[in-house]
């Protein structure tokens, strides 16, 4: 359904309400930055904007619409069973901070198309609880990764428990229809530099070991080219990824006995024997298609460069995003958000 909102409409005020006014199926993805239940009260710094504004988080049952009791209970019990086995584990406190998360996320779930996506942005006070609550909305099928955002700014202290220095995002699809692209970002120019220092005319490139550690008792493990890994407690482990953009994957590849393809990399010249006799093979992994990190460390201020990460994991082609909660992305695309 389209959308029946303005592009690049920013709210204030409660984003339930305003969800509420959406169209069924007319997001395809949600990036959230709730209240994490910190127990701790909030203030705008002076100087800014919003110098004055203040935020408590900390939730009782005071603080949570009676009505929305209810309507958890008949829309979803089994979500309504984890928010009362939560409290009953960790008290009001917790049990009143998921009844709101809840019937949010349930319009969440109504307005996000079946190939949305939902990126929950939490840390570990609630992040067990908020897991097992998009488990139950968003089906556990549908839970894609839990995404380690580090403080790179923050400092580790603590005094009765190992310090915190890291924020949580949980990625769930809508449904079972949503597909991801990895996105990965560049090498470190030092590392190339340190693993990748041989080069030929299609670029820098490493010798890598073709066995790994263990025996096997199949193709795996058998004698290839004169070299037993078996008799080093090794077998042949092969490559582990694709084929450089110059060499063409055979069509056969993935019917292929670990030894027949050993042999077409041998074919392709893809791997490297010693110039002198007693070394073993070794497979040419070159740099341009060994992919780099897919994780980065993100200053907590600087939110807007994750959200764009998630937008270009989650979006190539989609059009319309909102990401609720203090953050947004200007990328070339719709979106609409709350403050």
């Amino acid at each position: 359904m389209l959308p029946n909102w303005a592009n690049r409409t920013l709210w204030t005020g409660d984003n339930l309400d305003i969800m509420r006014g959406m169209n069924s199926a007319s997001v395809d993805l949600i990036y959230l930055d709730p209240p994490f239940n910190s127990n701790r009260d909030y203030a705008a710094p002076i100087g800014s904007e919003a110098a004055g504004a203040k935020f408590k988080d900390t939730w009782t049952l005071s603080d949570v619409d009676e009505a929305w009791h209810g309507e958890i209970a008949d829309r979803d019990p089994t979500l309504y069973a984890i928010i009362d086995a939560a409290g009953l584990s960790h008290g009001k406190g917790m049990k009143s901070y998921l009844i709101m998360m809840a019937v949010r996320l349930l319009e969440m779930r109504r307005i996000l198309r079946p190939t949305g996506a939902l990126f929950l942005h939490c840390d570990p006070t609630a992040d067990a609880y908020l897991r097992m609550l998009c488990d139950a909305i968003f089906d556990a099928r549908n839970f894609r990764n839990q995404i380690v955002w580090k403080r790179t700014s923050a400092a580790a202290r603590g005094v009765r428990k190992v310090a915190a220095i890291h924020d949580v995002i949980l990625f769930y699809g809508a449904t079972s229809a949503m597909e991801t692209r990895q996105v990965y970002t560049p090498h470190d120019p030092k590392y190339v530099s340190r693993f990748y220092r041989l080069e030929d005319e299609h670029g820098r490139y490493q010798a890598i070991d073709l066995t790994a550690a263990g025996e096997r008792y199949g193709d795996s493990g058998e004698p290839w080219r004169g070299i037993d890994p078996t008799a080093k407690g090794r077998h042949w482990a092969g490559p582990g990824g694709g084929f450089p953009a110059h060499i063409s994957k055979p069509e056969n590849w993935d019917s292929m006995t670990t030894r027949a393809k050993l042999d077409s990399l041998d074919e392709l010249g893809l791997i490297i024997w010693p110039k002198r006799g007693g070394g073993g093979a070794a497979l040419q992994a070159v740099l341009e298609h060994v992919i780099g990190p897919t994780n980065d460390g993100y200053d907590s201020r600087r939110a807007a460069a994750l959200t764009r990460r998630q937008g270009a994991c989650r979006l190539p082609d989609a059009e319309a995003a909102c990401p609720v909660g203090a953050h947004h992305h200007s990328q070339q695309r719709q979106w609409a958000g709350g403050a």
